[in-house]
């Protein structure tokens, strides 16, 4: 079962942004504030085995914006989409989206 953050009895959904290059998760952070997409840097899970130690956090509803920005981009290093989900209070696991 799904737990996730709760604001006002909605449930939130997070996916992250990996990439491969510190640098371009800071740049990519920075142009979705720009655009209007909340989101933060965190560090990359580890069980995703990437080196690079940023990725981006966004609500899963801009997913689909947050898609179009980086496909107008030149993200060479960006690895893929991962949905997070909490599984129990000590386990989380991420899916590929």
């Amino acid at each position: 079962m799904f737990k996730g953050s709760f604001t006002k009895g909605v449930c939130m959904e997070y996916v992250i942004a990996v990439f491969l290059n510190r640098s371009h998760s800071q740049l990519f952070s920075k142009i979705l504030h720009s655009k209007g997409v909340p989101n933060n840097l965190i560090s990359t899970p580890r069980d995703l085995g990437v080196s690079c130690g940023l990725s981006v956090k966004f609500n899963i509803i801009q997913l689909s914006k947050v898609k179009q920005i980086l496909n107008c981009g030149s993200y060479s290093t960006f690895k893929n989409f991962y949905k997070i989900v909490q599984i129990s209070n000590n386990k989380t696991i991420y899916i590929k989206v």
